[in-house]
C-alpha cells in the first residue's frame, strides 16, 4: 500500500491510495489497521509491511532501509533457516550501523518460516476480518462533532431524507451561514435571515431563534405541553426530549413524529427566506407542520387517523 501509494495508478488502486490519504488526513495511518500472520514469508513485504511488532521495520531502521537494495523484497528473501539473506549497496559497518543490523538480526531470530500462505488480519476486530463498519466507527470515535449526539428515532412514519436531516443537525452539520464560513466558504453574511440578531447556526436556527421559539411554543401548546419551552436549549435537546416524552408508546411515536416535522420545516422555512424571499409567518408555519405530519401519519401506515379536523384541533385526539 505505501508503495503503491508513492506511484501514479489509476481506477481501483487510485482510489485505495486515495483512501489511504483521507484516513492519513484523519490521523489514522492505514498501516497500523492490519497485521500479517507469516507462514511462508512469500506474500509479506519486509520493509513495508507490518508482520513483526506493531510497525513497519522501514519506520523502525530507517537507515538501515536506505541501504536496502531491494526495497520491495519479501519476507522469504531475506530470512533464512540460518543465516539471514542481507543485500546492503553498502555494508552498514561503514556508516556506522553495526548497533541497527544486530537489533534487526534479533528481531527476526525467531522467525520460522513454514509452508502455507501468509494470512492478513483487521487489528480493529476481535475476528481479525475487516469491515468498512469498523473503520467507520474509529473515524467517528476520533472525530465525533458532537460530543454528545442524542440517539436518533427511526420512525416509520418519518420520510428517510428527514431521519437524515435530524441526524446532520443534531451533529450540527447543516449547511448553515456559520457552519459555511468555517468551512472556507464565502458568504454575505452570517446573521441568522429571520430574526437578523444572531449569528446563523443550527441550534439557533431550529430552536433559539424567536421565530422558532413561538412556532414551537404553539406546538407545545397544540400537543397540550406546557413547561417545557425553557428546558429545551439545543437540537440535542429535543430530540432526547422527544425520545423520552410520555408514557403511553403510541403517543410518544406520534409526538416524535411531530418533532421531527417542525424541525424539517423550519429548516424549509429558512430556505425559503433565504433563497426565494419568501416570508412566513407563524401562523402559515404552524398549518404546514400540521399538514405534513398529518399526511406521513395517515399515508405511510395509519389509516385509522382521525380526521383533518380533528387532528387540527389536537394532535392525540384519536388516542
Amino acid at each position: 500500500m505505501e508503495y503503491l501509494s508513492s506511484k501514479k495508478s489509476v481506477g481501483v488502486w487510485n482510489s485505495i491510495s486515495n483512501t489511504k490519504k483521507s484516513l492519513g488526513n484523519l490521523g489514522i495511518e492505514i498501516h497500523d489497521l492490519f497485521g500479517i500472520n507469516i507462514k511462508s514469508g512469500n506474500n509479506a513485504l519486509f520493509w513495508y509491511d507490518h508482520w513483526i511488532g506493531d510497525n513497519s521495520l522501514k519506520s523502525k531502521y530507517p537507515n538501515l532501509f536506505e541501504l536496502e537494495s531491494q526495497k520491495r523484497c519479501r519476507v522469504a528473501d531475506r530470512v533464512g533457516s540460518r543465516n539471514h539473506k542481507w543485500k546492503w549497496k553498502v555494508r552498514p559497518a561503514t556508516r556506522g550501523l553495526e548497533s541497527e543490523v544486530n537489533d534487526l538480526n534479533r528481531d527476526v531470530s525467531n522467525v520460522q518460516l513454514k509452508s502455507g500462505m501468509d494470512q492478513w488480519r483487521c487489528n480493529l476486530s476481535s475476528d481479525g476480518i475487516f469491515s468498512v463498519a469498523t473503520v467507520r466507527q474509529l473515524v467517528d470515535k476520533l472525530h465525533t462533532v458532537c460530543s454528545v449526539a442524542p440517539a436518533i428515532t427511526w420512525n416509520k412514519f418519518i420520510p428517510i431524507k428527514v431521519i437524515c436531516l435530524m441526524w446532520r443537525a443534531a451533529q450540527l452539520r447543516i449547511p448553515t451561514a456559520t457552519a459555511l464560513e468555517r468551512r472556507g466558504i464565502a458568504v454575505s453574511s452570517t446573521l441568522c435571515c429571520s430574526c437578523i440578531g444572531s449569528p446563523e447556526c443550527a441550534d439557533h436556527v431550529l430552536i433559539n431563534c424567536p421565530f422558532a421559539h413561538k412556532i414551537r411554543s404553539y406546538i407545545w401548546s397544540w400537543c397540550g405541553l406546557t413547561n417545557v419551552q425553557d428546558s429545551i436549549k439545543t437540537i440535542s435537546d429535543l430530540i432526547q426530549f422527544a425520545s423520552n416524552w410520555g408514557e403511553n408508546i403510541k403517543k410518544r411515536q406520534r409526538f416524535i413524529v411531530i418533532c421531527y416535522g417542525m424541525l424539517c420545516n423550519l429548516w424549509r422555512f429558512r430556505n425559503k427566506r433565504l433563497f426565494q424571499m419568501e416570508g412566513i409567518s407563524v401562523h402559515r408555519g404552524l398549518e404546514c407542520i400540521k399538514v405534513m405530519t398529518f399526511y406521513w401519519i395517515k399515508h405511510r401506515g395509519d389509516k385509522k387517523i382521525c380526521s383533518w379536523e380533528d387532528w387540527a384541533i389536537s394532535s392525540f385526539y384519536d388516542l
